[in-house]
């Protein structure tokens, strides 16, 4: 939980992994309905051991391709932390939509080499409120030499409030 707004934090550590092992994350994980999003343990090592902020899991978009969160109640995305895995200057952008489909809000950040570890994303105040689903979708890059295996990102502690989460 944010302890200055108690606005609760997803950070995935409540995922039971073995080290460097990852699963997907299902749906109904925290009230939401979760889409091409994989949880993974830090000592997996490169981008996901650079972009951990909370304690052991650090979750990403499944083979760089974008992944999304929705409900059928509305609910609100502060923000997250995330981490370009394997590349440097991976593009990520952020889309919010109503319950119609339509897009509400727009975010683009270019995030930098995976050793200087997490960019926070912050959302407030930028079309994240009252959502019906999100949308995340990376890009770009050059090969940051941990191998270069596409526009990955790891996303920790995202700030997600809503009825059921």
């Amino acid at each position: 939980t944010n302890a200055l707004n108690n606005i609760p934090i997803i950070d995935f550590d409540d995922f039971d992994l073995a080290a460097g092992s990852l699963k997907q994350i299902p749906s109904g994980y925290r009230g939401l309905d979760w889409d091409n999003w994989y949880v993974i343990e830090k000592s997996y090592g490169f981008g996901m051991l650079l972009g951990t902020v909370s304690d052991h899991n650090v979750s990403f978009n499944g083979f760089g391709d974008p992944c999304s969160v929705s409900s059928t109640t509305p609910f609100s995305v502060a923000g997250f932390y995330a981490t370009g895995v394997f590349r440097v200057d991976v593009n990520v952008l952020v889309e919010s939509f109503d319950v119609s489909g339509n897009t509400i809000g727009t975010s683009i950040t270019t995030l930098g080499h995976p050793s200087g570890g997490p960019t926070p994303i912050d959302l407030q105040g930028g079309g994240f409120d009252d959502i019906f689903r999100i949308r995340i979708t990376s890009s770009g890059g050059t090969d940051a030499g941990l191998g270069d295996y596409g526009a990955r990102v790891a996303i920790d502690d995202m700030v997600v409030s809503g009825s059921g989460i």
